[in-house]
Order: C-alpha cells, then sequence, then structure tokens
C-alpha cells in the first residue's frame, strides 16, 4: 500500500531532479568520470555479449541519460524513462541523433509496460531515491523478459564502508587538493564551477532516502534471488573522486580507481555497489 509519506517523497524527488538537470554533471562529475564511464561499458558490454534478443531495453531513472548512452548502439529500441520531465529533456537534447531513442515520464515504482517486454532493464543511482526500492525491482521482474538482464548500478554503499570515505575525502584527498592550490598549481586544476545561484530547491534530505543505510552486495544479491534472478556479477567500486571532470590532478585520482581495483576485496569495499543479473524464472 502507498501511503501519504511515499508521496511526499515522489514529489520531492520531481521538484529536485527538475532543478538539478540542467546542472546534473556539474553537481556529480564523479558520475560521468573516466572511471565510471569504464565500468558502464564493461558491464554493458558484457550484458549485449550473453543476451539473446537486442529488441528493447528500457533505462529506469535514466536521469540525463548517462546509462542510456551506451545502450543506445546495442538495442533496437531504448526507453529512458523518468518521474522528471526536466531530466528527460535534457536526455533528449543529448541523444537526439539516436532514432531508437523513446521517453517516458514514469513512477519507477509503477512501470508502465507489459510484462516479458524487456531484454535489459537497467537502473543507475536510483534505488537510494525509492520510497520502496525493492518493489521497484519487482517491477523490473515484470516487465523483463526470461533470459532478460537487469543491471543496478551506482547505488550507495553499506553505511559502514561510506564512513570511512566520508573520513578518507575530508582529510586525504581534499588535503592533496589544497596542497596542490597552494604550489600553485590552481591555474592548472581547472576552473571552479560556482553553482550556489543553481541550487535553489535542491532537497538531498528529502531525496536520498535509503543513503543514510546504503545497499550491500549480499542485501541486492538476496533480493533478486527471491524473485528469480541468477546474479552474475555483485561487487562495489569507485573510492576516489574528487571533482573527477576538471583538472589534471582530479582526474589523476580519478584514475588511480583503476589501481585500486586490483587491490583484494576492493570489489567489497568501494563506495557503490552494482548488480548484473539474469531473469531465469
Amino acid at each position: 500500500m502507498v501511503g501519504v509519506e511515499d508521496f511526499d517523497v515522489k514529489r520531492a524527488n520531481i521538484r529536485h531532479h527538475d532543478v538539478e538537470a540542467e546542472i546534473f554533471e556539474r553537481v556529480h562529475p564523479e558520475g560521468s568520470s573516466i572511471y565510471e564511464r569504464a565500468k558502464v561499458s564493461k558491464s554493458i558490454a558484457y550484458i549485449v555479449q550473453n543476451c539473446g534478443a537486442k529488441d528493447l531495453c528500457i533505462d529506469v531513472g535514466c536521469g540525463t541519460g548517462f546509462v542510456t548512452g551506451f545502450e543506445l548502439p546495442h538495442y533496437r529500441m531504448v526507453v529512458a524513462a523518468d518521474i522528471s520531465r526536466k531530466m528527460l529533456e535534457v536526455a533528449r537534447k543529448r541523444l537526439s541523433r539516436w532514432e531508437s531513442l523513446n521517453l517516458v515520464v514514469c513512477d519507477a515504482e509503477f512501470l508502465p509496460f507489459k510484462d516479458g517486454v524487456a531484454d535489459l532493464v537497467s537502473v543507475s543511482s536510483v534505488l537510494h531515491n525509492l520510497p520502496r526500492p525493492f518493489s521497484s525491482l519487482k517491477e523490473v521482474s515484470h516487465v523483463l523478459k526470461r533470459d532478460g538482464f537487469v543491471y543496478v548500478t551506482r547505488e550507495p554503499s553499506y553505511q559502514r564502508f561510506r564512513r570511512f570515505f566520508d573520513f578518507f575525502d575530508g582529510f586525504v584527498v581534499q588535503k592533496i587538493l589544497r596542497i596542490a592550490r597552494f604550489l600553485r598549481f590552481k591555474r592548472f586544476m581547472g576552473r571552479n564551477v560556482d553553482l550556489n545561484t543553481c541550487l535553489d530547491g535542491l532537497d538531498y534530505a528529502k531525496v536520498d532516502v535509503h543513503y543514510p543505510t546504503g545497499f550491500h552486495t549480499v542485501q541486492l544479491s538476496q533480493a533478486f534471488a527471491m524473485l528469480g534472478f541468477k546474479v552474475v556479477y555483485a561487487y562495489s567500486h569507485h573510492w576516489i573522486y574528487p571533482d573527477s571532470n576538471r583538472g589534471w590532478l582530479q582526474i589523476i585520482l580519478t584514475k588511480s580507481n583503476f589501481l585500486v581495483e586490483r587491490l583484494p576485496l576492493s570489489n567489497r569495499l568501494g563506495r557503490y555497489v552494482s548488480v548484473i543479473a539474469e531473469k531465469t524464472a
């Protein structure tokens, strides 16, 4: 049953993401960094290689179309779905050259698609914004074909791990950046973007519902198993992202993620979690 609080969260999501649409990549530069692009590209490539049909892909909570852009070359039809019309407008502008792109305004917990129609459903940085995230996974299961894939990515990791990253960002990464500025390298590090005039209307406290607790790879794997999925990969990733699209030092720190992920247990201790699963029932 949907409660009043659920509607309040969804209304807040619409307002928040309508405001954030035009400035999304400046507010969240780590989301489209070199490292993040590599992770998404590799995941989509795996799914494309191992799936049967490539007729329909649905990107739920597509935002400005970051993940959608990786899917469009491979599927006959790609539906970019989001609760925010403004986000979809930005996605349409970015991806307008693709005739296979279709835009749908909808709620991730009530997907307006027939059962068993999609070959791939992607859900990127969405679950933590939903009042009932696991009900959305049920919706995903309904619209997927048997042997279809679901790709969940960029969800906040378990709280215990992220406490470390809060410390790491504040006391290690930021000190490195301050030292670089002190050594007069600031002019080589890219210009700071002042977003103060753009942030009126954003309310992360209301929309990041599950960010404080986060998700665990085991938790998500069990949820998919109960829905009749075989989990192919469940891992965590991304450790350093200091404004990672601007400046040579930030880019170097971002690229260091490729080295960190080679360390033992790194795929269990990152700040974000991702899951690739195949529907078997």
